[in-house]
């Protein structure tokens, strides 16, 4: 996945669902990037599974299950972004962060793309504009 997919499948999951909020799992704010139904969910996070962890993965799993999908190791990772997905690229990782630390932080999956795109705009312009609408 390069930072454009990430971008539009975002985009995508928001106009449809933008004003979900996914709690992180309250053990060091960590979530699960598949729902608690997929059976690759982590087993150590199931006593601790989030609202929504039954429907929904977090905003980032998401992304991955429409785009790439997830191998068994990154659906049953519990680490952050760039130690679950190291082939990314810093750009794609570095919007993927954003958006997962936003989410982690109780701001709704609408909150979270607003929040990543305009870090892009004013962190990395010359990044931003390749992927603005």
């Amino acid at each position: 996945m390069n930072l454009q997919k990430a971008v539009a499948t975002a985009r995508e999951i928001v106009k449809e669902r933008g004003d979900f909020v996914y709690n992180p799992i309250n053990i060091g704010g960590r979530c699960a990037y598949v729902p608690i139904t997929d059976p690759r969910f982590p087993e150590s996070l199931k006593d601790y599974a989030a609202p929504g962890a039954k429907v929904s993965p977090c905003l980032v799993g998401e992304i991955f299950l429409r785009t790439d999908g997830l191998t068994d190791a990154q659906a049953s990772a519990v680490e952050g972004v760039s130690f679950t997905f190291p082939h990314l690229d810093k750009n794609t990782k570095a919007f993927l962060r954003i958006l997962q630390n936003e989410q982690d932080s109780g701001a709704s999956w609408g909150q979270a793309l607003a929040e990543a795109l305009t870090m892009l705009q004013n962190e990395m312009p010359s990044v931003y504009a390749r992927i603005a609408e």
